[in-house]
């Protein structure tokens, strides 16, 4: 065997062998790539709660980088049977609501966004106290998803509402 054949067959093992390091490393560079779109624009739930002397409200923000997706929402009353709109739950008597939403299946948060479940800004004590003596023993759950269809969940006790 010649010099020259030696030397062209360990320059073609050689380059057999670059590419394959360069297909596996372009593969893992396309992981990660996809993985940083996926989290680029992930939304981040979160359910907040404002009980201030003029203002007792529940709300669902979105922190994140892209738009949260509602799928569902539950809203259980002492761990009974659980209902996708949050007022239902309130006393029926109480008609001072400044807002409050409906059913929100398939509705979208924007990024830095929030969407109001109930408010009320009412001066009288004892539709307040009312308010709070519900509130408290309520769970809201939310199921969500980002734009590539990953569900994620959020839920609170609004035990918060319990501390007077």
């Amino acid at each position: 065997m010649s010099n020259y054949v030696v030397i062209t067959t360990f320059i073609a093992f050689f380059s057999l062998i670059v590419s394959i390091i360069s297909i596996v490393f372009t593969r893992d560079a396309s992981k990660k790539q996809q993985e940083h779109n996926i989290n680029s624009v992930k939304p981040i739930c979160n359910i907040r709660t404002y009980d201030y002397e003029y203002d007792i409200s529940v709300h669902i923000f979105n922190y994140g980088n892209g738009p949260l997706i509602i799928n569902k929402l539950e809203c259980f009353l002492r761990n009974e049977n659980p209902s996708d709109v949050l007022i239902k739950l309130m006393p029926p008597e109480i008609n001072e609501w400044t807002d409050f939403a409906e059913d929100i299946t398939g509705w979208s948060i924007p990024v830095n966004g929030k969407f109001t479940l109930i408010q009320t800004k009412t001066n009288d004590k004892n539709i307040k106290k009312q308010i709070r003596d519900v509130l408290k023993h309520i769970t809201i759950k939310v199921q969500f998803k980002d734009i590539y269809g990953n569900i994620d969940n959020e839920k609170r006790k609004l035990d918060f509402y319990g501390r007077h």
